[in-house]
């Protein structure tokens, strides 16, 4: 209303942005009856209804339970991947060591350092400058380090690569593709809850994660069991790993999101995986119109 749009216009504004955070039909809901999450994502809605290209969070999982804090930061996520630049003033070193592209350092308002997270929270001079600790996986990484018994070289970002150096230091070799499972990519946009459930019942997945509002909504919805609500790309590839095959049901922008995170990860560490799109196993439906997606 005070950047001047219509009363239809603030309607459509707040219905889209409620329903992009998850809270469709919370319209009427007191704010006391809603959980800390749930007031996050109000918050967060509140700013999506005026379109910005750039959001600034000041300690976004403040007084969340890890669940909630993990939901908030991948609706974040899913904000970066729609292509807008996502900025976090926070204390908090292990979320901003795994979740930033970069970071900068500051102490009593002066920047003490800016680079990539595994640079600057690899200094424990500048950390301490800062009143900070190293993040736990860098920490363990370093010692380890230290003690010869793996090679140090570029610092994991999170347990998946941690898991995957110390697995090349046991093993001495990389798997091949006959030892991994498969990740299977679901578009919600694009499947029906019959065609997904066909599939799970064949009992080609073994776990099913969902990323996003709508790809969880979807998933209740369709009453689709989920076995990962966060940090889903990672537990997959884990399983994959062991080879086990997973399901990630996503939407939007959050579809390439996953190809790249499973492509950058194949090409880092040799690997071959791969995101598997669930539309390749089941027949194409007709849409409203009649036309094959």
């Amino acid at each position: 209303m005070n950047l001047g749009l219509s009363p239809d216009a603030v309607r459509r504004a707040v219905r889209d942005a409620l329903g992009y955070v998850g809270l469709h039909g919370y319209e009427k809901r007191p704010p006391h009856h809603l959980s800390g999450g749930e007031k996050k994502r109000v918050a967060i809605a509140g700013i999506l209804a005026m379109e910005p290209a750039v959001l600034v969070f000041d300690e976004p999982t403040n007084t969340l339970d890890p669940a909630s804090s993990e939901e908030v930061m991948e609706l974040l996520d899913e904000l970066a991947s729609g292509g807008r630049t996502v900025l976090i003033s926070t204390h908090d070193v292990e979320l901003a060591y795994r979740w930033a592209d970069s970071v900068i350092l500051m102490e009593r308002g002066r920047v003490l350092a800016r680079g990539p997270p595994e640079e600057v929270f690899s200094d424990h001079s500048l950390l301490a400058a800062a009143r900070l600790k190293p993040p736990a996986l860098l920490d363990l990484y370093n010692e380890l380090g230290l003690r010869g018994v793996i090679d140090r070289g570029v610092p994991p970002k999170n347990v998946l690569e941690f898991t995957d150096r110390i697995e090349r230091e046991l093993r001495g070799h990389t798997p091949t593709r006959d030892e991994v499972g498969t990740i299977y990519l679901c578009n919600a946009d694009r499947i029906g809850g019959d065609e997904l459930r066909a599939l799970v019942e064949q009992g080609a997945v073994e776990h099913i994660g969902a990323m996003g509002t709508r790809a969880k909504e979807f998933a209740n919805r369709e009453r689709i069991l989920l076995d990962y609500t966060y940090g889903v790309i990672d537990k997959c590839i884990l399983k994959a790993l062991i080879g086990e095959n997973s399901l990630i049901i996503t939407t939007g922008g959050m579809v390439e999101h996953v190809h790249r995170r499973i492509g950058e990860y194949s090409a880092e560490s040799g690997r071959a995986l791969e995101a598997t799109p669930v539309r390749d196993l089941v027949e194409p439906r007709p849409d409203r119109e009649g036309v094959l997606e």
